[in-house]
């Protein structure tokens, strides 16, 4: 029966993998940073101009999401009349990276442009409807933003998770740059699972942007990860990633936080499942260790029943927290 139980285990966790999260056309050629133990991102020049201390001038900021379409590579806004309500909203943005259609989806309270909100972007493990989005962070005073992965929803492009494909989450973070209604309150990033990935990604990569993150059942080191599932999870990252066996360590270890933690300056909380079948809980209490070493402020709760991604205990742990940071920062 245990044997069974994993099998399937392993079998859910290659769907959430290939589902799982992970554009706006770059204005002039990438910039490269690189960080210790080769950590290395391609860093969109939006962004990086828009990380800058010399800002752009506040007249010169979005302050409607209908105006998004200002944004170069941003090709339509178009608002989700069945999920509206009267005091939320949500919209799909379809935007170009590269010359590739890229989709995210925006929940946001229906006041954004009088009171100031935190924004979340959001790398979810598995495709929630806008409902989700809606009912969890918009209704709860949070903008929340889904970034679609290439290959799902209508995107173009092949997904190579957390590779390439990084780089819509960096030009959906430019995006919201440009936008005063979703910095204002801090920009957060959230993912579960194989979407946490992206998200510590982006708090390394940007610490002075990234005002905390979020993540639950994260994966700590996605190369001892592989040796604990097998050849079946070996194989996937193999077609994941698209690279060789041999090359495959090196590109584990691209993608793994606790070879990049170090970067990370914002506030990171942290949710596993106690009695998880998919990913160890080993994986979260080492970056909470590593996180600790580093000086970061960090929680880590333990949760039950299982599930795969943020709800219930975590939502009533994970909207506060953000909000905190929010108040804090303002």
């Amino acid at each position: 029966m245990k044997k069974i139980f994993a099998l399937l285990a392993i079998l859910l966790l290659s769907v959430m993998l290939l589902t799982a999260c992970g554009d706006e056309q770059p204005l002039s050629s990438p910039q490269t940073t690189s960080t210790e133990d080769s950590f290395e991102t391609t860093v969109p020049a939006t962004v990086a101009d828009s990380a800058e201390t010399t800002a752009p001038a506040e007249e010169e900021k979005i302050r409607s999401i209908e105006d998004m379409t200002e944004i170069d590579g941003v090709l339509s806004v178009t608002q989700l009349d069945d999920f509206c309500t009267a005091s939320e909203s949500a919209y799909k943005v379809e935007f170009e990276i590269d010359g590739l259609k890229r989709y995210a989806e925006i929940a946001l309270p229906n006041d954004y442009t009088e009171k100031t909100y935190p924004t979340v972007l959001y790398f979810p493990d598995i495709g929630y409807d806008v409902d989700y989005l809606i009912n969890n962070f918009a209704k709860k005073d949070v903008i929340v933003i889904r970034l679609f992965s290439r290959g799902s929803k209508g995107n173009e492009g092949i997904k190579d998770f957390c590779g390439d494909d990084f780089a819509d989450a960096e030009m959906l973070l430019a995006m919201c740059l440009r936008c005063r209604f979703l910095t204002d309150g801090g920009v957060f990033s959230a993912g579960a699972v194989a979407g946490t990935a992206f998200a510590l990604k982006l708090a390394a990569a940007y610490p002075d942007v990234i005002a905390g993150c979020a993540v639950i059942d994260t994966i700590c080191d996605y190369e001892a990860f592989t040796e604990e599932q097998g050849e079946q999870i070996k194989t996937l990252f193999l077609t994941l990633v698209g690279c060789s066996e041999e090359e495959l360590p090196e590109e584990l270890a691209k993608r793994s936080p606790k070879n990049f933690y170090q970067t990370i300056k914002a506030p990171v909380i942290l949710f596993c499942y106690e009695e998880t079948p998919m990913v160890s809980k080993s994986h979260s209490e080492m970056l909470k260790s590593l996180l600790d070493s580093n000086g970061n402020d960090t929680e880590l709760h333990y949760l039950n029943p299982v599930s795969s991604d943020f709800n219930g205990t975590a939502f009533m742990k994970l909207i506060p927290w953000i909000k905190s940071i929010s108040e804090n920062q303002k």
